[in-house]
């Protein structure tokens, strides 16, 4: 495993606690949402969906890093095995023997997949994250429909676009009546 990712988890599990320890149990889900004057179902999944979120950020992290174990180790194999082969074969990567071409396919194919999954598991943390930082800041965008790339795109419908400013930058200068839990309720989860 990587240093920083284990590093990583210890700060999400960090989050996780303390969002946990924030559930208020006599008003039912996170303390800080309840000045949003929301209905105790939607408090509850909102906290329950925000609290999977977060360990989401923990869980695809340790897959991406996985995934690059494996493809630096795959990696580094196929190309200590490419060197001895240009060695003994005037130069040539390609190999004489058909066995072997079939065996070079399958390495191949065994590194995109490793790329593949780490690129889907990176940008899930990035989702994940996304979902997180709607849920802990209180934005005015569903979070179950929270993404890393809609939360950061320019706001094209604001009147002085291109001026840079994102959802997220319109999102946190909404107040609690701007909370959108929408999207959270027709996701059947309030």
């Amino acid at each position: 495993m990587d240093t920083a990712t284990p590093r990583s988890l210890l700060e999400v599990a960090s989050l996780s606690a303390a969002i946990f320890e924030d559930l208020d149990q006599a008003k039912g889900g996170i303390r800080w949402w309840s000045a949003y004057d929301l209905p105790t179902k939607a408090l509850y999944g909102i906290s329950d969906y925000l609290l999977d979120v977060v360990d989401g950020i923990g869980t695809n992290l340790e897959v991406a890093d996985s995934f690059l174990q494996e493809y630096s180790e795959t990696r580094y194999s196929a190309d200590f095995l490419l060197r001895g082969r240009m060695r003994t074969n005037g130069g040539s990567p390609v190999s004489r023997d058909s066995r072997q071409r079939k065996m070079d396919e399958a390495t191949d194919l065994k590194l995109k997949s490793y790329l593949y999954g780490f690129f889907s598991a990176a940008s899930s943390v990035l989702d994940t994250l996304a979902g997180t930082i709607v849920g802990v800041g209180g934005l005015g965008t569903p979070i179950v429909k929270a993404d890393f790339g809609r939360l950061f795109a320019p706001d094209i419908n604001n009147s002085d676009y291109p001026s840079g400013r994102t959802r997220l930058a319109k999102s946190l200068h909404s107040g609690p009546d701007d909370v959108d839990v929408r999207g959270f309720r027709r996701s059947g989860h309030g």
